[in-house]
């Protein structure tokens, strides 16, 4: 399913799997789409990836996160949750692109 959307484009370096660590896509600009690896984290604002996922109970994004939009694209299965919070407990990749400092899932 990702194998033809461009991948660690924008001159940030690429995860072994080709995807683009969140981290990096939240410090530097890439254009057009490409693929992302993260947590993902629901607290009940709204999905997002995150570089890493704290200790506590529910989990909170640790480090760099960055906001999703779905666009209608579900959820990843085997969420774990805890109250309104759900997350992933391994990193989990999207494929779609950053428009306006949200990655959209799915775009163009």
């Amino acid at each position: 399913m990702c194998a033809d959307i461009p991948t660690g484009t924008g001159g940030v370096e690429s995860l072994p799997d080709g995807s683009v660590a969140v981290a990096d896509v939240a410090a530097t600009p890439i254009d057009g789409p490409f693929v992302m690896s993260g947590f993902w984290l629901d607290d009940g604002t709204g999905p997002r990836l995150c570089e890493a996922l704290a200790e506590s109970f529910p989990p909170q994004c640790g480090g760099a996160s960055v906001p999703l939009d779905l666009r209608g694209a579900a959820a990843p299965d085997g969420l774990q949750q805890e109250g309104e919070v759900q997350w992933s407990e391994e990193p989990t990749s999207v494929e779609g692109q950053v428009v306006d400092g949200v990655f959209v899932v799915g775009s163009p």
